[in-house]
């Protein structure tokens, strides 16, 4: 009797492997070998994390259920589909919010299969830099995070939100990153999350903005008024015409004050992401002749309140006035009320009741 598996004929159990292998290889060529797991730039418990993943071994409800293990395959984040690994780390609503703040948002990101995904986007070819941090490294840290999230959300009833989330991703791909080279310098610049803020209760939040078409030449304004809950409560939206891009930030201000007086509102947080706009009335500077008329009108609005605060955000906090904004160069000469919020508008707002930051 011969043993095909050895170049002898003689058994042995690695050869038995060896050929096991190989039938394995041309059954999936997407695995014909696993060595770019064991090679990749992250802690060892996340290459078996890894491991366990690719070759089926992670327990997720939807596996649960075919051991016998668990009644139901449902994801307990949304509730709306079967837990697979590929829901559990990238189409779940949850983890879609986490990509989406690490910035791997991209077309190609949600359509890849599994296999292929996680080997495209981990491996050392995708070694570019986000905020300091290779992003094959972020990504195997926001892996990770996801599934112990989700642990905790099994086992201790506990669900971070997602800025928390990603603020332990990005400190963890930190502190591996000093591991794996510790000579390596960290960036010294300072990032920080910025997200919507919502006003105390009893008071309103107005986010106003300005817009400034070149292919036009026009100028366009536009912003919101919401609650302490984040509810919509009106926003506007006007086409200013031929004018500044300063002019049309102002002008969105004065617009927003006048729309929370005709409410009724007697406390109002106004905020925009023109920092030269704040300052201007904040600081009581020497206005030019071109806006000292709107900026004399704007104070007037201010005074017309029992509390009036004007304060800066940047661009990422501003997101829902930035999108109305731009939208008024769509719309006629004048100023448009807007009583509910337009179709396009409903992702920025749920993801600043979320409370969905974004790294700046």
């Amino acid at each position: 009797m011969f043993w095909t598996g050895s170049m002898d004929g003689s058994f042995t159990v690695k050869s038995a492997y060896q050929l096991t292998q190989a039938q394995r290889n041309l059954a999936n060529p997407l695995i014909d070998s696993w060595r770019w797991i064991w090679k990749l730039q992250c802690a060892e418990r996340i290459r078996i994390f890894i491991w366990l993943v690719v070759h089926g071994r992670l327990l997720t409800n939807s596996i649960r259920v075919t051991r016998h293990m668990s009644s139901s395959p449902t994801c307990p984040r949304c509730n709306l589909s079967d837990e697979t690994p590929i829901h559990l780390l990238r189409d779940c609503y949850y983890a879609q919010i986490i990509w989406g703040m690490l910035g791997f948002a991209t077309t190609d990101f949600f359509t890849t299969e599994l296999l292929s995904w996680l080997k495209k986007f981990s491996t050392p070819s995708r070694m570019s830099i986000h905020a300091g941090i290779p992003r094959a490294l972020l990504f195997l840290s926001a892996l990770w995070l996801l599934w112990k999230d989700r642990n905790a959300l099994i086992f201790r009833n506990h669900q971070s939100r997602p800025q928390e989330l990603c603020a332990l991703i990005f400190q963890q791909a930190k502190y591996t990153m000093i591991a794996l080279n510790p000579i390596s310098r960290v960036p010294s610049r300072q990032h920080r999350w910025v997200s919507w803020i919502p006003p105390d209760a009893g008071w309103y939040k107005l986010n106003s903005d300005g817009s400034y078409s070149a292919a036009r030449n026009s100028a366009s304004a536009g912003g919101l008024i919401r609650d302490n809950s984040g509810s919509w409560v009106s926003g506007f939206t006007v086409n200013v015409g031929c004018t500044s891009i300063l002019i049309a930030e102002l002008w969105g201000l004065r617009d927003g004050l006048r729309l929370c007086q005709s409410l009724g509102l007697s406390r109002v947080i106004a905020e925009m992401d023109s920092l030269i706009s704040v300052r201007l009335i904040n600081e009581n500077r020497e206005p030019d002749n071109l806006t000292a008329a709107i900026l004399l009108e704007i104070k007037t609005l201010m005074q017309g309140f029992d509390a009036c605060i004007l304060q800066h955000t940047l661009r990422e906090g501003n997101s829902a006035a930035d999108f109305l904004a731009s939208l008024g160069h769509s719309t006629s000469p004048g100023l448009h009320i807007w009583d509910s919020p337009p179709s396009g508008l409903w992702t920025i707002l749920e993801g600043d009741q979320m409370g969905v930051c974004f790294l700046r």
